[in-house]
This record gives C-alpha cells, structure tokens and sequence, in this order.
C-alpha cells in the first residue's frame, strides 16, 4: 500500500482536467496551511519518478473519479475525521491546494486509471514525500477499492499518511514473528477496531497507533508522534479547545432546560472539562456522542468516556459502556450547585485509547424534580469495578427525608447511616446487592438492587520461562500472558515496556514487574526474577589452534570450565560426552572439532578444535609456515611437519632472525631486509636422518618509502597540475572525478577546490610462500585560488551540513544596488552545475541564507556555486564550495557529456563490491543497449556506443540490487 522513495526529479507539472462535473467544495480547517486534497476531477501528471519509473517517462493521464457528489462527500467527511486532530485541512478545492505552500501538501488521486502501475494495489504512495515538492501526490485507485466510498476514504487517508512518513503497522504472532504486512485488526461491531496503517477496510473503528510496525514487532511506530515531527514542516495538533479541569472549564447555558456543545479530544492526554449549574433538585441527562457518518457510530474514531463530578471533585457517574462508542447519562438526580462533565478518549477490549481522538458533540437537558414523594433511589459513580476497588454511591432519593439506611453487601463497610456514603470497598469477586432505606419520620420506601455492583477478579498474570536467566549478558525472552495490555518497569534493559514478550538484557540480578490490564480495565502484576550468570570460560589442551598428529597414532583432547561437555562431530572420537576425549583417523585428513561446555547455571560456551591427522609413514623432514612472502620487518611463523617420530630438530632461517633452532616448532622468525632466502630443516631419529632445503623459500619486500611531488601546490581556478609518486612498484590513487589516471604514478588533475589527493603505493613479494602486498600512503593538497577577480559585492560564501541533514548556506554581499537578483546552483561532480533557486534581491539587508533539503540520498559530496544577475542581466560567479555529506550507502552515478554524440560515459561511484545492470531504452520503453558491470569499491567506468542511435531522448537505467536509477539522455 505504499512505495519507498527512489529518486527525487527536480520539477512536477500538473494540468488540470476540465471534462467532468463540478466536484463540491469542502474544507475541514480553512485558512490551514497544510492541505491535504482530495482529487476526484481527474488530472495528468508529468516529470514525476511516477512517469520515469513506471510509464518510460510518458505522461499519466487520471480518470476522473466517478463518484457523484454524495459518495465525494461520504469520502471527505470520513478522511476530514481522521485528520481533524491536526492543523491540516481535508480540501476538495485545488486552488486551496495550489496556494498552499509547496512543502506543506500532498494531492490524493482518486482515479479509475491503474494499468501504468503494474503491480495489483488499491492505493500506492511515496514514503515522506508530503515536503517534497517533486512527488507530493498519491493515487486510490477505485477499481481496485470496488467503488466504496469508505474503502476510498480509509485508503486515502492510509496513503497520505505514508507520504507524511509513516510505514505500516503489521501483524505478528506471539512468537514475534511477522504473520502479515498489514494487521487486520480486532473485533467486530460498533468497537471493531483496525489501525488506519493497517487494513480498515473492514473495521468500523480505525484509528492512529502506537503499536507494532513492519520493521519488528519490538519496534512500535507513535503514528501521532511521527505526524507532528519536525520532518513534516509545523504539522502540529489543534489548540485545545476546552479546558482540561474544573478552574479552565468551559460553562454550559441551559435554555429551555437544555444545552449543547462540542469539541475535539486532539491527543490521547486530551481531556474537555465542562460546567453547568443546577439551580432547583433536577433530573439531568448528558449524552456525548463522537462524530459518525450514519447510524450506529458509523466510521467513528472516539470511543468516549464520560465523567461527572461534584465541586469538590468526586465522581458522580462514570459511563463508558463496553460494545459502544458513545457515552451517556439518563436522569441523574442533582441538588442546587455546580458540577462538571469530563470527555476524554477511551480503550476498549480492542485498542488501547492511543488513537481515540476526534470530534464529539454534547448535548443535555435538565427536568425539574422538586417533589415530595418519599422515594429511595441511588446511583453508584461505577458498578463494574475490579477487586479491591471503590464504588462511590451517592443518594437520588425524593421525599422530605429524615433518614437513610443503607446495606452494602460485600462492601466495607457493609451499612452506613447518612444521606451519602461516598466510597464503598469491595474485596472479593463477585455480584452484590445494594439496599437504601429512607424514611421521612412517618413513612420508609426502600429500594433493593440484587447484582447492582459487579466485582471483577483481576487478571492472573504469567510470565515464563518460570525462572528466566541471562548468560553473560545474552538476552533472555520473557512472555507475559492473561491480559489485554501490559507495561514492564523498570525499562532498563528491556527491550520494549509494552508488549507481552520482551527480551531482558542484564548484567546482575534484576526483578521486573509487569502490569497486565484486562478488557475490564482490571489490572494485576507478577514480578519475575532475572538471575544473571557469566558465561563458562573454557580452557583446552592442547591449547594450539592447529594440532597434528599421525594417523596410526591417537590424540587426546581436553576441555575444563563448565560441568557437561558435548563434542561435535562425533566422527573419529571414542565419545561425544565428557572434558576428555582421544581422535583417532584411519586415513590423513583435517577434522574442525566443536566443543560445548555447560555450567551448573545451565550457561554454555564453546572451544574449538582443529585436527590434521597426517600419513606419518617414514622419517621424512618437512615444514610449513604462515606466509613465507612477506614485508620487511614482518614475521613468519614456522611449524615442524615432518613424519617418521624424530626426536632432534635443526633449523637454518638465512636472513632471519633467530637464524637457527633446535625445537620443533620454532614459531616466529623476522626479516628485516628485502630479499629471497632458503630455509633448512634437518631432523634425527637415532642414526636416521632427513634434511629439507627450501631455496628461497621466503620471500621479502621493503615497503615504498612513498613521495608525492609537489606535495602543496597552488594553481588558479580552471588549471591543472601533475603530481608525480615515486619509489613503489605499482599506484593507485584514491578515487577522485578530476584525476585523469589513478594507476600510474604521474595523474594530471583538475580540482575545482583545494583538494587533497592521496596515493597508495605497493612493492611486491612474490615466491614460492605465495604473494604479499607491502603498501605505503601519501597525500598532497592542492590549492585552488580564483585567480579572476570575484564579483565585488560578494563578502562571504559558505555552508554547513546541519544535524537534520540539511546544507545552510549563507553568504553577504557589501554593495547590491546593480544586483537584480541571485541563483544558486548545485553539482554533485563539481563540474556540471544546475541552478536550484533564485533568490531576489533583499532590499533591506546584504545578508542572505538558504536551505537545501533536497540531498541526493547516493551523493558523498555536494559542490554549490553563487551566480549574481546585475540589472543589466550580466552575470558573476563566486568561487565553489564543497560540501561533505557521510554515511552515503547508495552508489552515486553520474553520465557526461548530456547532450552526447558518440559514446555516453557512465561513472558509478560504489562503497562496496556489487553488480550493477545498465540499460539505455527510448521514450517507446524498448531496450536498445544492456550491459552487466561488475562493481569494485570506488570508481567504476563504462562507455556505452551510442554513434549509430537516431537523434532524441532516451533513458538510462542504473539497477543495483533492488535500487534503480533513472536519468535521461539526449542523443544529438
């Protein structure tokens, strides 16, 4: 349901499509400077990656919609409500949209036109791209959508959500492991409920989300925190618009014995405090209804809580039914005085109340309920509590009364004397009766509800494993069951707080709790202990990491530090068990040997074994060594390999260091002079004896004692220098796009900054120890002046990559009165340049300042130039800058010269060893040329023939792995 973002083109058209009936105009917050439009006249959209990537650049022309003007309007209100949080308006009106700023916007194609896209979506949209003026549009597709306009409503604003950055919520199992891309959601009626991230097809409740994404069920997305990110340019929730307590509360006026209101809860923390003012004994009803398109809260996103309170703070009622999403309060008899009505988002069994938010309306009326008729009534602020909770019971008797009596059965305390008992507690699960007895001196009336209060057990919450543990810091999983939702303290060390399966990393003994709440809103807790343990540590003998022996022969191996031991494979072993066990081979050859250790603690650790049981047939010297090409001042280290049981050794290293041994593995043996040297071994065995005489056997280069000349030398603007390195064998210079030959030693260059180079030069040991390369680095910097006078009113021209990765640059000018305006111009090669803005004139300062966001995402390094327009249109330019960018994981390609005659140039600059598939196609989409090219790390170069092309455009595709870039060519 949605796209990455490949590449970013430096212009977007639109026109407009006149053909089809007027569209209404609707706008949810007008004035907003945030604009997401809904486009259901059709329209043609050019120069966008849509046209290159998917319709070989040719135009998309969009179908009008087909939706008449309720089902249009069916689609606004419901996307109008999922956006209403925030400071943005839901348009139908495309000069709303067109005036909007242009990082501020995102245009909703809704089209019957999908055969350019060729893959099967209902909607699909470019990641992040709402402040980017080159692909800020998105596309529903009807068809695919069945011609609902719900299924449209919910796509769009999925859509528009992508383009403001946010990635899927997708589904896992217990386990962790992704099920589905999308999460379908939960329940089913009224509170059936899907995140807007998701599929809400098929859900009447969709809301925004804090759960998990499709990057890891342990990596939770905060839709709203993502939306208001700085990234999306002051998006930003609503201002509140009623109070959040009792002293900011917004005041109701009853007329003709009623009120109404309305508001919108734009965060979870959101709370609207409202007062009225009860002047006579009144029987008050509040209803709080969220905003619905239909019957049966239809597509509603707040499920509402709703609270009244007294002056003094305490609950009245609390209405929050379990299967609805509106609230209500039906005759509550109220004494003379002010109370206050409380609206706020709420969970239910199937989401959490993160996304409950939106608008709501208020409504109520108030009967006078002056009576005398002695009646016992009464009302509980909550009757479905959890154990060792309160119910708080206040009195709506009518009478002169004298007297009340009332029994709480299984409440503490269980009878209280008095007109209102306040908090009753209730400790043991159960249905319990309430009784009131009221009396006026002559008459009683008594009213007795069986089962009035509900009292729930709270969850039982488990954690396995039952006994968790941690080896040396190695994370262990912990799964918590018996709950809806749960919240782990404390944090550190855990991976998230909030799921039911977390991994727990410690470095000691450390207790978590987690607290499970149910769909009741009970909560229980269960504290689990995380033991923490170091790992094993393994030591074994023979402790070499080779070891050989003869075949007829055995070898015993062994292992300490834990308790049980496991060795793998149990090939060639008398036993696969136990710290000691003996190899043996009938036949030479080299065995990897694994062994696992366990610790009392159930901790394990591993040791390794390398095994060459060899033919040991007759007394025969012989020798090998680590690498015996080698640089000056290295080692080589020598291991006997001879057969046959000698027991002297006698060993001559000619140009080493030592220059002879008597053991039988003299291990390391350095040189320090370039050369080739032999190396003898003899050995004995009573009166038998075998000699071995290696001629130069090791070979051995001196490292380049390199140098750069010049190594500083300063040349103008547009110049070019020979830098000359000497004393190596072979060069390579450091990739850089002014370097004329990088594998020789002399390379003319061409910098259009100060620049430094650098050189690695390489001497060669090449024997029969096989080859080694013994390198040497130097540098040289070159400075660039501008020789040719800079334009005079030019101060200063600099800039800086900021922490958001954006470049600032700034420059001043002394005097402007010539200057008719600036332009800016960007290069990625510093040679080729385009312009990237046009800044007019400041008339009150010389000070200027501006921010490119658009970074190539394969660019390591940006060069940026100033060109001043004179009234007269003459034009000067400043010197260049450059720009570092880090980090860049994507190879930059670039293609020279662009208008080309014969053969087009394409350099792709790679961090990393790679393929890369070239394919040059004309505006029909047909293939003309394909090449594969095998990419080193640093410069790689092909030249594509292009002589015999007819003159036109044409498009090249760079296709590495799964990221493709498109540019396009022009053949004269």
């Amino acid at each position: 349901m949605r796209l990455r973002l490949l590449i970013l083109l430096t212009a977007i058209f639109f026109f407009s499509n006149n053909l089809f009936s007027q569209v209404p105009v609707f706008n949810s917050l007008p004035g907003s400077g945030y604009v997401v439009f809904l486009d259901f006249d059709g329209h043609t959209v050019t120069g966008s990656s849509w046209n290159t990537i998917y319709n070989s650049g040719n135009p998309i022309v969009c179908a009008a919609s087909g939706y008449d003007a309720v089902k249009t309007e069916q689609v606004f209100n419901i996307v109008a409500e999922d956006y209403r949080p925030f400071n943005v308006n839901v348009t139908t009106d495309s000069t709303v949209f067109n005036a909007a700023p242009p990082l501020q916007k995102v245009r909703v194609i809704i089209t019957p036109t999908q055969s350019w896209y060729p893959a099967s979506a209902g909607v699909v949209a470019y990641l992040n791209s709402f402040s980017s003026p080159s692909n800020n549009m998105c596309f529903a597709f009807v068809g695919s959508l069945a011609y609902n306009g719900a299924y449209t409503a919910e796509a769009s604003s999925h859509e528009a959500g992508h383009t403001l950055g946010l990635n899927h919520h997708s589904d896992y199992n217990s386990s962790c492991t992704k099920v589905g891309e999308y999460l379908n959601g939960y329940g089913s009626g009224e509170i059936g409920w899907a995140p807007i991230m998701g599929v809400g097809y098929y859900k009447n409740q969709t809301t925004w989300s804090n759960i998990a994404s499709n990057f890891s069920c342990s990596y939770p997305q905060s839709d709203l925190g993502i939306i208001t990110s700085a990234g999306n340019r002051g998006v930003a929730f609503r201002t509140d618009d009623h109070g959040n307590d009792n002293t900011a509360a917004s005041m109701l006026t009853f007329s003709a014995g009623a009120f109404s209101d309305s508001g919108i809860i734009t965060n979870p923390a959101d709370i609207d405090v409202f007062k009225i003012t009860v002047t006579n004994k009144s029987l008050v009803t509040v209803n709080a209804n969220p905003w619905n398109y239909g019957i049966g809260n239809n597509k509603a996103n707040l499920d509402i809580l709703l609270i009244l309170k007294d002056a003094a703070g305490n609950n009245i009622l609390v209405n929050n039914p379990a299967t609805l999403l509106n609230a209500s309060m039906i005759n509550i008899l109220l004494a003379p005085g002010d109370y206050f009505i409380y609206v706020s988002g709420s969970s239910n069994v199937n989401q959490d109340g993160y996304g409950s938010i939106g608008k709501y309306y208020l409504t109520g009326t108030a009967i006078d309920a002056t009576v005398t008729t002695l009646s016992a009534n009464f009302i509980a602020d909550n009757t479905n509590i959890c154990k060792v909770s309160t119910a708080n019971f206040t009195d709506q008797s009518t009478g002169a009364i004298t007297s009340w009596n009332w029994t709480f059965t299984g409440g503490t305390p269980a009878t209280f004397t008095g007109q209102n008992p306040g908090v009753i507690t209730y400790n043991t699960a159960g249905l319990y009766s309430v009784s009131l007895t009221v009396s006026d001196g002559i008459a009683t009336n008594t009213k007795t509800t069986a089962s009035y209060v509900k009292v729930n057990n709270l969850p039982s919450i488990s954690v396995t494993p039952a006994n968790p543990f941690s080896c040396g810091g190695a994370g262990v999983l912990l799964n918590a069951t018996g709950a809806l939702t749960y919240n782990w303290t404390p944090a550190t060390g855990l991976s998230n707080t909030f799921l039911n399966n977390v991994t727990a990393s410690v470095t000691a003994d450390a207790t978590y709790t987690v607290a499970g709440t149910d769909a009741n809103g009970c909560t229980g807790t269960k504290a689990i202990l995380v033991k923490y343990f170091p790992s094993p540590v393994l030591t074994k003998t023979p402790a070499d990491n080779k070891v050989y022996y003869c075949k007829t022969d055995s070898l015993t191996l062994n292992v300490n530090g834990a308790s049980t031991y496991t060795w793998s494979p149990a090939t060639g072993l008398n036993t696969a068990t136990g710290p000691t066990v003996k190899a043996g081979s009938a036949s030479a050859g080299t065995t990897f040997y694994n062994v696992t250790g366990t610790d009392a603690n159930g901790c394990t650790a591993n040791a390794f074994f390398n095994v060459t049981a060899r033919s040991c047939d007759s007394l025969a010297a012989d020798f090998s060594s680590t690498g015996a090409s080698m640089c000056s001042g290295d080692a080589n280290n020598f291991s006997d390999f001879s057969t046959g049981s000698p027991s002297t050794w006698k060993w001559t290293f000619a140009g080493g260091s030592p220059s002879s041994s008597t053991a039988q593995n003299p291990g390391l043996v350095s040189y320090s002079a370039a050369g080739q040297y032999d190396v003898s071994l003899q050995i004995i065995n009573g009166t038998d004896t075998s000699t071995k005489v290696a001629t130069r056997y090791v070979t051995v280069a001196d490292y380049p004692n390199l140098v750069i000349t010049p190594a500083a030398p300063t040349l103008c603007l547009g110049d070019s220098i020979l830098l000359t390195a000497a004393t190596a064998q072979s060069y390579l210079w450091d990739d850089d796009i002014t370097l004329s030959n990088k594998y020789s030693a002399t390379t003319k260059v061409k910098p259009v900054v100060t620049t430094k180079y650098l050189v690695t030069g390489t001497n060669y040991a090449s024997g029969i120890g096989g080859f080694k390369a013994c390198t040497a680095r130097d540098s040289a910097t070159v400075i660039v002046t501008n020789c040719s006078p800079l334009p005079i009113q030019l101060v200063y021209f600099y800039g800086l990559l900021s922490s958001n990765n954006t470049v600032q640059l700034h420059w001043q000018v002394s005097s402007q009165e010539n200057i008719a305006k600036f332009e800016l111009e960007k290069s990625y090669d510093g040679i080729h340049f385009n312009r990237i803005s046009s800044i007019d004139k400041n008339a009150n300062t010389g000070d200027y300042e501006f921010s490119d966001d658009q970074l190539s995402s394969n660019a390591a390094i940006l060069y940026y130039r100033l060109r001043s327009i004179e009234k007269d249109n003459t034009a000067e330019v400043s010197g260049i800058i450059k720009i570092k960018i880090a980090d860049k994981k994507i190879p930059l390609i670039t293609i020279w010269p662009n208008p080309v005659t014969d053969g087009l140039n394409v350099k792709i600059i790679s961090n990393q060893n790679n393929t890369a598939v070239i394919t040059l196609k004309n505006i029909f989409g047909q293939t003309i040329i394909q090449k594969e090219k095998a990419l080193t790390q640093g410069n790689n170069d092909l030249n594509l023939p292009v002589l015999n092309l007819s003159a036109g455009i044409y498009f090249i595709n760079v296709s590495i792995n799964s990221e493709s870039t498109i540019l396009k060519v022009i053949k004269q």
